[in-house]
């Protein structure tokens, strides 16, 4: 197996069987569903399919305990992103998070709000808050890349919110980060719809506006590295 580059420390196409509940990382890492999330072949942005969440608290974590410390991002640089198709609106929905059970503290979250708006959530309170009231219907590239301590969310590569002075020394737990649901409380705040092509990175893979990927990211040659 192989990741897209040497930067890439988790990354998931989402793609297999349709009712799968295998979820490839190419990284090598193990993920497991929760409740009755699963691959689907209905919706997907790239490949054959994507991962279904109907909003019943079904996410997958990585099944990991100690926490894998890959994911504990410390005041090093990052990004995660992803592909998201909601299916509800109107309700506030998580699409990835690290907290452990009833904990907050330096692990962060990423959700979309009732107003359903982009919302960046990490040391107890909600840091980057954004503009665009998402839709029904259609796929949204949403990336969180902090770079020398400015953290910032775009939406189909056009930032969102503000700029946040980033200082927090990023924590990992046990069975996280959850895709698709909680992980602070599965059972509340639920994903309604897919999610396709996860990447987590340790660079800040943007500081500014780009143009949003078009395809899977690709394989590496051995002792390559290609920035997206």
């Amino acid at each position: 197996m192989a990741v897209d580059d040497n930067n890439t420390i988790s990354l998931l196409h989402m793609d297999g069987a349709d009712e799968s509940t295998t979820f490839t990382d190419e990284s090598g890492k193990s993920w497991a569903a929760f409740n009755q999330a699963r691959l689907d072949t209905a919706e997907k942005k790239f490949g054959t399919t994507s991962l279904l969440c109907d909003g019943s608290a079904d996410l997958i974590y990585r099944d990991q305990t100690p926490g894998d410390a890959d994911f504990a991002f410390g005041a090093g640089d990052f990004t995660i992103d992803l592909q998201i198709r909601l299916s509800a609106l109107g309700v506030a929905q998580v699409v990835w998070d690290f907290r452990p059970s009833t904990v907050d503290g330096a692990y962060p979250m990423l959700y979309v709000g009732a107003g359903n708006g982009l919302n960046y959530f990490v040391n107890t309170a909600g840091q980057i808050v954004g503009a665009t009231a998402l839709e029904t219907g259609r796929w949204y590239h949403v990336e969180l890349a902090r770079g020398g301590g400015q953290t910032k969310l775009f939406l189909d590569g056009v930032q969102e919110g503000s700029t946040y002075a980033d200082a927090v020394s990023y924590l990992n737990g046990a069975y996280r980060p959850t895709i698709g649901g909680s992980g602070n409380t599965p059972a509340d705040n639920a994903f309604f719809g897919w999610i396709d092509e996860v990447r987590f990175s340790k660079v800040a893979r943007h500081t500014a506006n780009f143009s949003p990927p078009t395809a899977p990211y690709g394989l590496v040659r051995p002792n390559a590295i290609w920035f997206m």
